[in-house]
């Protein structure tokens, strides 16, 4: 051991001795999940070491398991202390799973609280006959749509009804009905 000060230099190193490092990289996330439905979503990785982050070990990989996967299930490799994006166009509940290593080896699985997601436009269904047939002159009502999401449920009230139909002249016309979730997702019929 040499003692320094402020200027002084020096020419030896001391090894670090990592037989008995027997103590695994931990992962932190911020934020740690969020079950608030978004489209998408993302969090910085933090990932410490009692001695030293095997830099080149840092993969991940999102899904909707709480079950472990295999260190081969992983292939996005990151950088220590930066953002990872959930998976684009997807809806459900996904983890964030991470694999780090330390110097010695030892390795550490872990996943993030859940990340709620929804990329689902709500689901139309048009009542009444499609197409409809009336005879010129007659009065023409539509029957109008329902709409489901799957996750803010019964969105009939939301739709919004654009026609162009002219009971009074022949041709062929268009109703459409259009719904937008509370995250932006859109369906048209």
């Amino acid at each position: 051991s040499k003692d320094l000060t402020v200027g002084s230099t020096f020419d030896e190193c001391e090894a670090v001795d990592l037989s008995n490092d027997t103590t695994p990289p931990k992962v932190a996330f911020g934020p740690n999940g969020d079950t608030k439905y978004k489209k998408n979503n993302s969090t910085i990785v933090i990932v410490t070491d009692n001695v030293q982050v095997d830099q080149d070990s840092l993969k991940y990989l999102w899904n909707t398991s709480t079950t472990a996967p295999s260190e081969a299930s992983f292939s996005s490799s990151f950088e220590n202390n930066s953002s990872i994006s959930t998976t684009a166009g997807v809806s459900g509940g996904y983890y964030l799973w991470v694999l780090a290593k330390d110097a010695k080896g030892n390795t550490t699985i872990q996943n993030s609280n859940i990340f709620n997601l929804d990329n689902t436009g709500p689901a139309i269904t048009v009542l009444g006959s499609n197409p409809v047939s009336i005879i010129v002159g007659s009065t023409y009502t539509d029957a109008g749509a329902t709409a489901l999401d799957n996750v803010d449920g019964d969105v009939t009230s939301s739709i919004q009804t654009t026609s162009n139909v002219n009971p009074n002249v022949l041709g062929a016309y268009t109703v459409t009905y259009s719904v937008t979730d509370k995250v932006g997702n859109t369906s048209t019929s």
